[in-house]
């Protein structure tokens, strides 16, 4: 059985991140949402960069408002890994990016750590690339199951009671919904997988932090939201956000958002108007970079969202 989404996306034509759309946006949200959507563009950015920029797409317009109640969800101050974890959950579960929420949300959990351990190296600096994604790749394929049931529990539900077990989404990810609750209201879905999510998300921060052989560090308190606003502001000058997504690269193009098939736009993304708005903002000068601007492809999407298939035994 095919699934096709109902909602409507709108062209990419509409997508637009110049100076007047971003400020557009960012004007209303408090001070902490302005610096880490500007820094989660700059992700972005960097995410396409290290990508063949005809196989990067965005799908989605960039819903900066989302970024601001992913803050309010996370419970600043607690231990560390929690705070991490929350703070990478929120960012995925809003979905605020055209694209890469995935990467961008473990790029936030890095900075989460560092704003309290500045000297903090994530473990695939340590390790091969792909000994990195064997233990990544479970760890982003679980959340998107997450993500899946949490959206689509009534539907699965419908299916189960046809005797459909085996559901696969795209990037032939399963979901075997004889391991999920189902039986609940859509609203009550959406609390109860949001909180299992951020479970998830802060088993991931652990993982990280023993797996760069930090275990001091999961007992340390972490940092307040204004800590963490000022680490990303002060503490990221002249960073190469591209080092970050060089090792996932090649994990995107298994795990991606996108579908086979696209009508390949461009659309102009600056990284210089990324640059001035964020001092008119912050009064601080944002992370340089050689290269001033980028194109990205991008397209209107009419997708698969899902493929609904009876399990054989």
């Amino acid at each position: 059985m095919l699934y096709e989404g109902d909602s409507e996306i709108e062209s990419a034509r509409d997508i637009d991140f110049d100076q007047e759309w971003l400020s557009d946006r960012i004007r209303d949200l408090p001070r902490a949402g302005q610096v880490v959507a500007f820094r989660l563009v700059e992700l972005l950015e960097a995410a396409v960069d290290v990508r063949d920029e005809d196989e990067f797409r965005l799908y989605k317009e960039f819903e900066p408002k989302k970024i601001q109640q992913a803050l309010d969800h996370v419970s600043w101050g607690a231990p560390l890994p929690n705070v991490a974890g929350e703070v990478m959950s929120n960012l995925i579960l809003r979905h605020s990016l055209p694209n890469a929420n995935h990467r961008t949300g473990i790029a936030m959990l890095q900075f989460c750590i560092e704003s309290v351990e500045p000297g903090f190296e994530m473990p695939r600096t340590h390790v091969d690339d792909d000994t990195w994604r064997e233990w990544v790749d479970p760890y982003i394929v679980d959340s998107k199951r997450l993500i899946t049931v949490r959206r689509n529990n009534l539907r699965f539900k419908q299916l189960k009671e046809l005797d459909v077990d085996l559901v696969e989404r795209k990037d032939g990810i399963q979901i075997r919904l004889s391991e999920f609750e189902l039986d609940m209201h859509w609203r009550e879905a959406l609390s109860e997988y949001a909180g299992q999510h951020e479970s998830h998300c802060t088993d991931f921060a652990q993982a990280v932090l023993q797996r760069a052989e930090r275990d001091d560090l999961l007992d340390r308190q972490g940092p307040t939201k204004q800590e963490f606003i000022t680490y990303l502001e002060d503490g990221l000058v002249e960073r190469d956000f591209k080092e970050m997504f060089r090792s996932v690269a090649k994990l995107g193009d298994r795990l991606t958002d996108l579908t086979d098939v696209f009508t390949p736009l461009k659309v102009k993304f600056f990284s210089e108007v990324v640059n001035r708005l964020f001092e008119a903002h912050t009064g601080k000068e944002s992370v340089k970079r050689d290269k001033s601007s980028a194109d990205i492809c991008c397209s209107a999407v009419s997708v698969e969202i899902l493929f609904f298939r009876d399990t054989i035994v």
